[in-house]
């Protein structure tokens, strides 16, 4: 995790598993989320993005995880990152 170049690799290979098991078909919302009122229908909208930035949010500071088992799991995977749980950035968790 500390040496860029590899870093970049395990990176390309994340995003070629997941790509060669993508679906086919548009990624359109399911019609029931559509449907729901702002600002629920926006939070829904973005659900994969807010849950990754919730995650990194309980790394980044494991006392401010909003669940205790989220505060748990930022724990656990602080101390897994080790050095590199330190560069994920104050904002990279929030939107904006």
């Amino acid at each position: 995790m500390d040496r860029p170049w590899a870093f970049e690799q395990a990176a390309k290979a994340a995003v070629t598993v997941i790509e060669a098991v993508r679906p086919e078909g548009e990624p359109a919302p399911p019609h029931s989320i559509t449907k729901l009122p702002d600002p629920i229908k926006s939070s829904m909208l973005n659900v994969g993005e807010s849950f990754a930035r919730t995650a990194l949010l309980a790394v980044h500071s494991p006392d401010r995880g909003p669940t205790a088992s989220l505060i748990k799991f930022g724990g656990e995977v602080r101390d897994l990152l080790g050095p590199a749980a330190n560069r994920i950035a104050e904002g990279s968790h929030s939107n904006g």
